[in-house]
């Protein structure tokens, strides 16, 4: 009985932070534009400015896609020999270790080996590359492990390697590659960090100025409506060209091989070097010395333990939302759509939907609550993916066994899935914590003077150039978003041994 009551409770609570933090909030934003009744500065159009732009934003982003999808390559080939990253672990956490760490502190670093007249664009569409470019090799290599293999094996009859992947591979996974192309152009378009530490206006660094400099809702969210349009539209391609190319799918026999060949695990070392030792290793060179390090630990300590514990209380509550909503299967479908469509929103926008509704809550808005609200609207979206990924990892024998004993969905969800996945939960968790630690717009509209972020801090740095305390501080925040990094090949390793296991 009293299990059941703390069931109820938990998933009552999971189910109230997810109004709270992400239905609430985009309700009371629109509200605020009805009750406000004010126009758009400037009227109801889109300046020419805004055109601009949305034009170069869309040009650089399409300039970072392109490259990410050549720097992808070697992850594809990787990815389609092994089927899954669990069966080499460490190949794994090298592919995708460069998404765990902030962007904007490998700005910094290849600002330290480029010249200073580096153009701002190319730095801009280099880092995102690098930075970005697992997500492509685990799309359209996971395509290519399931549909591509056989037809690869084949032409290597008549010609060599990279011809036969270039001309028979990559036509059978287009919409693999459309679905990576429209991702990363979302993840682009509303990337904050990079343009802003590249020196560059494009449309997300100029809406965080629209809204710090007005105070009515309505002038943010009408001039966000162009960028949300695209991202909606990107999504919605996405969406559509996943399901395409995973109906095309034909299941091979044998998917996926536990290769000892060094070679994957040199191409996936190659990868992590370029894209994420490189720029931190020239961090590390230009530091004068080492007690740097030291004198930002006890100039910033307090700041550093403060973002430490906002961003990492507001992992755990993301994930803790995704298991409560996810469990509760009536809310599953409409949980995933509404916290990705919530989460994919430009950081301004999310920041001001909180704004919207807790600036009338001053037990909420005038204290460091908001900002740990404020996180989970921004990345909710990782715990409801991380259950998810619990329940469809769960052996499909436990979820009869289970129906047949009489347990409902609820109790299967919560006591088998996320019991059994509980890595996965936990990786969900630190990657929520990393990214907020690491997120400026959300943060800049709703942080209060008493919490001191560490993000805001570097950036505040950079912009005064005191490079000692702007490496050190970047230093601390990689060394911030390890465990994430160490969880990450925890779980592929445990993966592999429950595979071995079955």
């Amino acid at each position: 009985m009293n299990a059941r009551f703390l069931k109820h409770v938990l998933l009552v609570a999971g189910c109230v932070l997810f109004l709270l933090t992400i239905v609430w909030p985009t309700v009371a934003l629109l509200a605020r534009c009805a009750l406000d009744a004010q126009p758009p500065r400037g009227g109801c159009v889109i300046s020419a400015r805004q055109w601009a732009l949305l034009g170069k934003s869309v040009a650089v982003a399409a300039g970072g896609i392109g490259v990410a999808l050549i720097v992808s390559l070697p992850g594809v080939y990787v990815v389609g020999r092994l089927g899954r990253l669990s069966h080499r672990p460490a190949v794994g956490a090298l592919l995708v270790g460069s998404l765990l760490f902030s962007p904007m502190v490998y700005v910094f670093g290849w600002q330290k080996l480029l010249p200073a007249d580096f153009p701002g664009q190319i730095q801009c569409v280099g880092v995102w590359a690098l930075w970005s470019y697992p997500i492509a090799a685990l799309l359209i290599g996971t395509g290519w492990s399931r549909v591509g293999r056989g037809a690869y094996e084949a032409a290597l009859l008549d010609m060599s390697p990279a011809t036969a992947f270039v001309r028979v591979v990559l036509p059978m996974l287009r919409l693999h590659v459309v679905t990576a192309c429209m991702i990363l152009f979302v993840i682009f378009l509303g990337e904050y960090s990079v343009p802003h530490a590249c020196g560059m206006l494009v449309y997300s660094t100029e809406l965080l100025g629209w809204s710090e400099e007005s105070p009515y809702a309505i002038d943010t969210l009408w001039r966000s409506l162009p960028l949300i349009g695209l991202i909606l539209v990107a999504l919605l391609a996405a969406r559509g060209a996943w399901k395409r190319g995973v109906a095309d799918e034909q299941p091979v026999e044998g998917t996926g091989v536990k290769s000892t060949s060094p070679i994957l695990l040199l191409l996936a070392a190659g990868c992590f070097v370029v894209s994420v030792l490189l720029p931190l290793t020239a961090l590390a060179v230009n530091l004068k010395s080492p007690a740097v390090m030291g004198e930002a630990l006890r100039t910033y300590g307090g700041e550093l333990a403060q973002s430490l514990a906002v961003a990492g209380l507001s992992g755990l509550l993301v994930t803790g939302m995704g298991v409560c909503v996810i469990a509760y299967r009536p809310l599953r479908r409409v949980a995933l759509v509404w916290a990705l469509g919530f989460g994919v929103l430009p950081g301004a926008v999310v920041g001001e939907a909180v704004l919207a509704a807790y600036r009338n809550v001053p037990v909420i808005y005038d204290h460091w609550c908001v900002v740990v609200v404020a996180f989970v609207a921004r990345f909710g979206w990782i715990g409801v993916l991380a259950m998810i990924a619990a329940v469809r990892a769960t052996p499909p024998e436990l979820f009869r066994q289970a129906r047949s004993d009489g347990a409902s969905e609820t109790s299967i969800a919560l006591r088998i899935c996320a019991a059994l996945s509980w890595p996965t939960l936990l990786f969900g968790a630190c990657l929520a914590a990393a990214m907020s630690l690491c997120e400026l717009p959300t943060s800049a509209l709703v942080r209060v003077p008493a919490l001191g972020l560490i993000a805001h801090i570097l950036t505040e740095k950079f912009h005064r150039f005191e490079d000692g305390m702007l490496i050190s501080l970047s230093l601390w925040l990689v060394m911030s978003a390890l465990p994430a990094a160490i969880l990450l090949a925890m779980l592929l390793q445990r993966q592999e041994a429950r595979g071995k296991r079955q």
